[in-house]
């Protein structure tokens, strides 16, 4: 009877207490994206497993350890979606989207699901809010998404936020990168965390060169065992085209914090522009 009455681990219930909460931040979220030109795209709960393999990368942990998967009564390999962009991709293939304007814009809320070692801030269904902008590789589509971002945070009343952009490049840079990283934590091996331990000595877990090592520089355990990775900021390692991109990207999305920064409130074109704005999600709380 008590597992009739208890949430899946991993799960959580949220009460009518608590709804109206959420129902806040994923509308102004939203709606802010809306007023950025993006528009809601809705796609399956479950998508083809090979979908994931290829989009999000067979050799990570999402993918090899974290997936719900299933076979269907057709033999079919499925699996609840870990998280949005594959399925947006997918969408914007199969309909053809690439023969309309480009870039598309679009956004989501959606419920995703991953097997992992409940704990604070993670479950194994969590709710997810995200943009794509697909079409385009222009670095200011990526100061519009960070600009996207500080909007939803400025009208959620979230202050003293700060950014921090880094690079991890291109193939060629990330392949300086790992060969970084792998030197930086071989020298380590003994304070590794144990789970982080267990992969080192495993080579067969490091069978494609440097696709694990930026894992083991992202285990939140390592804190506790006083590992931090001292490297040099990857853009020093990028080459001409990713460090121009990356320096695009930092110069964009900085002109667009000073323009945040520096509107004159008695300005009557930025008074009238915020207001729009501030009237268009109060609307959706009512």
């Amino acid at each position: 009877m008590a597992i009739l009455t208890k949430a899946p681990r991993g799960t959580q219930d949220v009460l009518p207490e608590q709804s109206a909460k959420w129902q806040h931040v994923e509308k102004t979220a939203m709606k802010v994206a809306e007023l950025f030109g993006f528009k809601e795209i809705r796609f399956p709960t479950f998508e083809h497993t090979e979908l994931f393999a290829r989009g999000v990368g067979d050799s990570t942990d999402v993918v090899q350890k974290e997936m719900y998967t299933f076979e269907t009564k057709g033999g079919e390999s499925l699996t609840l979606r870990p998280e949005g962009t594959a399925g947006a991709a997918r969408a914007f293939l199969e309909h053809g989207l690439f023969n309309e304007a480009l870039p598309q814009k679009l956004c989501y809320v959606i419920n995703c699901y991953r097997y992992e070692k409940p704990q604070a801030g993670r479950w194994r269904e969590f709710q997810q809010f995200g943009v794509e902008m697909l079409g385009t590789a222009s670095p200011a589509a990526d100061a519009e998404v960070i600009s996207l971002a500080n909007e939803i945070f400025a009208f959620l009343g979230i202050e003293n936020l700060q950014l921090e952009l880094n690079s991890i490049g291109c193939p060629e840079c990330r392949k300086n990168y790992h060969n970084a990283l792998r030197e930086y934590f071989e020298s380590k091996k003994e304070n590794l965390c144990p789970t982080c331990g267990r992969r080192m000595l495993g080579s067969r877990w490091f069978s494609q060169p440097g696709h694990r090592y930026m894992d083991l520089a992202t285990c939140p355990e390592h804190g506790k065992f006083l590992i931090r990775v001292r490297l040099s900021d990857q853009p020093d390692g990028l080459t001409r085209v990713s460090r121009l991109t990356y320096e695009a990207t930092s110069e964009a999305a900085e002109a667009y914090a000073r323009r945040a920064a520096k509107a004159d409130p008695e300005d009557q074109r930025t008074s009238r522009r915020r207001r729009r704005r501030k009237a268009a999600v109060e609307n959706v709380k009512e």
